[in-house]
């Protein structure tokens, strides 16, 4: 596993990345909400609350790639 923290500027960004068995990140995220593949419904949870005070989040996978799941929040207390 690998994580970055980079806090910088008016953003604080992370990364976690791991070398392990991925998924197809695209097909977990899409449809409606009562089609969402179970293990993503926690990183669409925590991708809405990032949202709510300004930040983002995403994830790239693949099913041999591992999983890499990119978040930024704003360092102020300015919600957009």
């Amino acid at each position: 596993i690998f994580i970055r923290l980079d806090i910088s500027n008016d953003r604080v960004k992370v990364d976690v990345e791991d070398n392990g068995r991925g998924f197809d990140a695209q097909a977990a995220f899409t449809g409606d909400e009562t089609h969402v593949e179970p293990r993503a419904q926690s990183i669409i949870t925590l991708r809405e609350k990032f949202e709510l005070v300004g930040g983002s989040l995403s994830v790239t996978s693949g099913e041999t790639d591992g999983t890499r799941v990119h978040m930024e929040l704003p360092t102020s207390d300015d919600v957009m």
